[in-house]
């Protein structure tokens, strides 16, 4: 028996938005927005802030620096809990 559907159709031709394209836009708006050293002042901001930046921004950029080099160096990256101390 088949699944009823909602009488919409999914145009899977349909035009997605180009990696380049939007990946120049996240570049144009980091920089407008105070770019490395905004990005700094906020993960400095609070703890929370930099155990995000540590836990979810940083290892996104050696996926893509894994993705970028065919035989990147090895990173060994040691954080301990008195790093995200403050003070």
């Amino acid at each position: 028996m088949s699944r009823p559907t909602s009488g919409r159709r999914v145009n899977n031709n349909a035009k997605k938005p180009t990696g380049d394209g939007a990946r120049q836009a996240i570049e144009q708006a980091a920089a407008e927005l105070g770019g490395a050293a905004r990005l700094a002042a906020w993960a400095s901001e609070s703890n929370e802030n930099e155990t995000v930046f540590w836990t979810r921004i940083f290892p996104r950029l050696l996926q893509l620096a894994d993705h970028i080099a065919d035989d990147p160096p090895p990173i060994v990256i040691q954080i301990t809990e008195n790093d995200l101390k403050h003070g």
